[in-house]
């Protein structure tokens, strides 16, 4: 059996946001991806903009939007009540979700999680998309996030846990090396290469009780299109486990 995991940071409305949710969508297509764990994503206060409504209509998903951080921001000019949360996309059959509010800190605002007990073919896997705090000086703050996040997910009920997201920390992080050494959890990429300006803070990490072959395991989303774009400011990570 093989089920893919993918993961991307969509950056809310920045940037080119109409042109880079067409190429967004477009890439993504080109996977047969399983499930995605999206954050940063963004939605009007009325809906009229939405980049879940968007996604789920190209990409033929089931999705399961957490929208949180209500704020306004400038979307196509215009300074516009708004949501960016998370979102999972997934064909698999999802057997429960759990909406977690994570610790923060009164610079930040909200930081979420979405923990998921899904199945296929009988295998249980627990999948958790989280985007932890961006704050620099708060690497205590982004460790306690995590360490909150796995005391929500009984690992011994699932055959594998996966754990998505921007995690806004490096690889020599403390928060990396709890999930690592404590967690003795995985990295699909052994050699963390630079998913936002030149640092690695996003990831796919797992953790099986099963003999599990990762098949590939790769950047994707890191290709400018030839109107001179990228899908997001950050790279999306893919990883496709063979059990």
């Amino acid at each position: 059996m093989e089920v893919t995991f993918a993961t991307i940071n969509t950056w809310k409305c920045d940037g080119d946001y109409i042109r880079r949710l067409k190429l967004l969508s477009e890439r993504l297509n080109c996977y047969p991806i399983d499930l995605i764990c999206c954050q940063e994503v963004f939605s009007s206060h009325d809906q009229s903009i939405s980049t879940e409504k968007y996604l789920n209509n190209k990409l033929s998903l089931s999705s399961f939007y957490f929208p949180t951080r209500k704020k306004k921001r400038l979307v196509n000019g215009d300074q516009t009540l708004s949501y960016s949360g998370l979102c999972t996309f997934t064909n698999l059959p999802v057997l429960k979700e759990k909406k977690i509010i994570l610790p923060t800190h009164i610079k930040d605002g909200e930081r979420t999680a979405q923990i998921f007990s899904i199945s296929k073919k009988n295998i249980k896997i627990a999948v958790v998309n989280t985007h932890l705090t961006h704050l620099k000086n708060e690497s205590e703050l982004k460790n306690y996030q995590i360490i909150e996040i796995l005391q929500h997910v009984d690992i011994d009920d699932f055959d594998m846990v996966v754990i998505c997201g921007d995690f806004n920390d490096t690889p020599e992080s403390k928060t990396i090396k709890t999930l690592t050494k404590k967690y003795l959890f995985k990295s699909v990429l052994k050699n963390y290469p630079a998913t936002h300006r030149n640092r690695c803070i996003d990831y796919i990490f797992y953790r099986s009780k099963l003999g599990v072959e990762i098949l590939e395991a790769k950047l994707i989303l890191n290709k400018v299109s030839e109107e001179g774009i990228f899908p997001s400011d950050h790279f999306g990570i893919l990883a496709t486990f063979k059990f």
